[in-house]
């Protein structure tokens, strides 16, 4: 990522945290020290930015998952108690702003694994995806992708049945015909 240095200060070029500084002084959050990235996988970057008002997160989600922030509109409205707000959203750019939710479950579960907590959780999961069990094209309207166990075989079987693209992956000839089972 491009980044430009005024003195002793470095500034990042990355378009989401101009997108998020932009969002957030002109809603009227002064932002108090430079973006801290926080979490980096291939899929996902989370970055903290300090404002006057507390801390805001930025998550960009690679092309493949950029559909979470709408996803997570999508649950904040439907249950409020139990996802936070997303402040904003750029769908094009895949990247969302939320609040401060408090201590990350992970810190707190590697400390201490509370089988009680990790219990109501997995009931409040349990409870949302039962929700949309028969609610799912609400789901499909906002773009998200079918993985229901019906398609789940040619999710599989039409990549691994992709000699194309298995060879770009680096896959060669007797490796394709070992996964396709020839």
């Amino acid at each position: 990522m491009p980044e430009v240095a005024v003195g002793t200060l470095v500034f990042s070029m990355d378009p989401t945290i101009i997108w998020a500084e932009e969002w957030l002084a002109a809603h009227a959050y002064r932002v108090l020290s430079l973006p801290k990235l926080i979490r980096a996988v291939p899929w996902s970057k989370i970055h903290r930015l300090e404002t006057d008002r507390g801390n805001i997160y930025l998550k960009w989600s690679a092309p493949a998952y950029a559909r979470e922030a709408v996803l997570m509109v999508h649950l904040a409205t439907m249950f409020p108690a139990d996802i936070l707000l997303v402040l904003a959203l750029n769908q094009g750019m895949g990247t969302f702003l939320m609040p401060d939710g408090g201590e990350p479950l992970r810190g707190k579960l590697k400390e201490s694994y509370d089988l009680q907590i990790v219990g109501t959780l997995l009931n409040r999961y349990a409870s949302i995806q039962r929700t949309f069990s028969s609610q799912l094209d609400p789901l499909f309207m906002l773009g998200l992708d079918d993985r229901r166990m019906a398609v789940f075989p040619d999710l599989y079987d039409n990549p691994v049945h992709d000699d194309i693209l298995l060879k770009r992956e680096g896959l060669g000839t007797a490796e394709i015909e070992k996964l396709q089972g020839n």
